[in-house]
């Protein structure tokens, strides 16, 4: 568009309003890119009361009747999504990260 406007092709008036309207489309996008911004997040760490209560009551009935451990790694399958964990010089570092 800058080309266009060198050239003569466009007046400094066109180019002006051309280059306002992309402007203005922009700082829509901007605005409407924070609003999804905002959903996903409040999307992602939508978590009931009730949801937990249901998770934790799996897991109890189940830890309950587990008489093996295949039965009890079972039951924490329930609530731990996986572990990972990082080696060091002389240790290593745990994360339990939860479903």
């Amino acid at each position: 568009m800058l080309d266009l406007y060198e050239d003569g092709m466009i007046t400094k008036q066109r180019f002006s309003e051309r280059i306002g309207g992309h402007e203005k489309m922009k700082n829509e996008l901007e605005v409407e890119i924070e609003k999804c911004k905002l959903a996903l997040a409040a999307q992602v760490h939508l978590v009931t009361v009730e949801m937990i209560q249901n998770r934790i009551d799996e897991f109890k009935e189940l830890w309950s009747s587990a008489i093996t451990s295949s039965e009890q790694n079972r039951a924490y399958r329930l609530l731990i999504d996986r572990i990972v964990y990082d080696r060091e010089e002389d240790g290593i570092i745990l994360e339990v990260l939860y479903k």
